[in-house]
């Protein structure tokens, strides 16, 4: 389940710094704690030094890859040079610049380099001097049209807050998240406020997903977690909690990464030697669910470096001590199943409500089975995933002739559940509209209704959690009618699974590109 480099011909010096996975999974790039970057090729268990210029004197900060894994690029604050780029065929240095600076380099789903979290980056060529092309906003998402917003960044005059916007297809949504608890405020204006008043980076403290629809607030060893897609208030998630947000954290947090759809983040703790020594840990955090997964324990003293493939198979771990620095390649598909020991349960026919379950494992392990045998689900996945206007509108048809019942707790009724269902189909209540056979009652309570909606889906946990793993399901799955599908479903009304759906979609496309 795992691989490493081994003590004896590590490249890695005092520490494990940063992990990248090139987007074919064949390399790892590493930054050192002497701020040397090496290329590890997974196949061969060689690694190969990149070269670096006679006056560079900047600690490099990040590293990143080019969409096509031809290029490597690493950024920096305050020396020279800021900016650094290798061809990752054979490490050559390609070309330096002091044209940006910064503290961290992520790749979008567009293939654009993003750095701090918010400013994306304008390359005429792969070795070009990078301009920046600025975004508003505090975070960015991967996949662009997502930004997240802080008010009050001081705390002085009032509380401090998060506002989430989306602006899509000329549409622009916002929803402020649920309001903080005062030591959450204060942790907003301490952490994030100061940083943002730098113009740098947020750093760890917070964190939004690739797809946009979550946000993570990190502190020691706790986390604050909101949804955007269900818009329920924030879950905590910590050593003191009860099941099932219970986090047993042993040492403080250290790192943290999401993976490529959004749908798990990783976490790394710090650990120590002594007195009492405590071996650094890895939890992975269902953030479907809201819970944690599981634990690998790694028997070095931090966890100082986390990735996750594009593919979102392999997790490479980079730890470090006084005597042990390693890195490890996990296989997560092997983790998942390996949790599930029912040999019986899994040869079950998979039914789509079980991807729904709180057992994020087993949830998983069912996901896998559907993307070993896609055939045999086909018709579930499609009726699933695809969306259905004569379908809605025969569901809203059912609930508005409820309205004109003689019973008002009846009509009351009925127009809450045409409510929910408007957050799901919002196109297709305005259509209605247009039926000249609307009772006047009809008619004013789906104009109430249309003038009271947010704008944004609002799913149940256990509709996303389907949805979501559904299409998870089909990230590796090569037929054409999945391709299809996918494709189909981004033109979903509810923005929400659109944006998920295309994350899912880039990465079938990159595992497929792989195989």
């Amino acid at each position: 389940m795992s691989s490493f480099l081994s003590p004896e011909s590590r490249p890695v010096s005092k520490r494990v710094n940063d992990l990248r996975f090139s987007p074919d999974h064949k390399n790892l790039a590493i930054r050192d704690g002497d701020n040397n970057v090496w290329q590890y090729d997974l196949k061969s268990r060689s690694a190969k030094l990149a070269p670096r210029t006679t006056n560079d004197n900047r600690r490099l900060q990040d590293l990143a890859y080019s969409a096509d894994g031809q290029h490597l690029y690493a950024i920096g604050e305050r020396g020279t040079p800021s900016w650094v780029c290798w061809t990752a065929k054979d490490l050559e240095l390609a070309s330096t610049s002091n044209s940006v600076e910064g503290r961290h380099l992520e790749r979008t789903l567009s293939g654009d380099l993003m750095i701090n979290g918010r400013d994306v980056l304008n390359l005429s060529s792969p070795i070009a001097v990078p301009k920046i092309r600025k975004r508003s906003g505090l975070i960015r998402s991967h996949e662009g049209s997502v930004t997240l917003l802080m008010s009050n960044l001081s705390g002085l005059g009032g509380e401090s807050s998060l506002d989430w916007k989306d602006q899509a297809d000329e549409v622009t949504t916002h929803i402020p998240t649920p309001k903080l608890n005062a030591r959450w405020q204060q942790f907003l204006q301490r952490h994030v406020g100061r940083a943002v008043g730098r113009q740098s980076s947020v750093g760890g403290s917070l964190m939004l997903s690739p797809c946009g629809n979550r946000v993570v607030l990190l502190d020691r060893r706790e986390l604050m977690l909101w949804d955007a897609a269900t818009n329920e208030s924030w879950q905590l998630l910590g050593p003191d909690e009860d099941a099932p947000h219970h986090l047993p954290l042993s040492a403080d947090i250290l790192t943290a990464r999401f993976s490529p759809n959004g749908q798990w983040l990783v976490i790394g703790t710090v650990g120590r030697s002594a007195p009492d020594p405590i071996a650094g840990e890895v939890h992975l955090i269902d953030m479907v669910a809201g819970r944690r997964v599981g634990q690998i324990t790694v028997t070095t003293q931090s966890v100082s470096a986390l990735d996750f493939s594009d593919d979102q198979r392999w997790l490479a771990v980079g730890s470090t001590s006084l005597v042990d620095d390693r890195v490890r390649v996990f296989d997560l598909d092997a983790w998942f199943s390996a949790g599930q020991s029912n040999s019986d349960a899994s040869a079950l026919p998979v039914q789509l409500d079980e991807l729904a379950v709180a057992d994020s494992c087993l949830a998983m392990f069912r996901s896998n089975q559907i993307r070993q045998q896609p055939e045999a689900y086909r018709e579930q996945l499609v009726s699933t995933l695809t969306f259905n206007a004569s379908r809605a509108q025969q569901l809203m048809g059912q609930v508005i002739k409820k309205m004109d019942s003689p019973a008002y707790g009846d009509r009351a009724h009925a127009e809450s559940e045409l409510q929910r269902l408007a957050e799901h189909y919002p196109t297709t209540l305005r259509e209605l509209l247009d039926d000249a056979t609307l009772s006047s009652e009809s008619r004013f309570r789906i104009q109430r209704t249309i003038a009271s909606m947010t704008g944004a889906a609002r799913m149940s946990p256990e509709e996303w959690r389907v949805l979501c793993r559904s299409m998870h399901a089909l990230e590796g799955v090569g037929e054409a009618w999945a391709e299809q599908l996918l494709a189909d479903t981004c033109r979903h009304p509810v923005r929400f699974v659109a944006r998920q759906a295309r994350l899912s979609h880039e990465v079938w496309r990159s595992r497929h590109q792989a195989l």
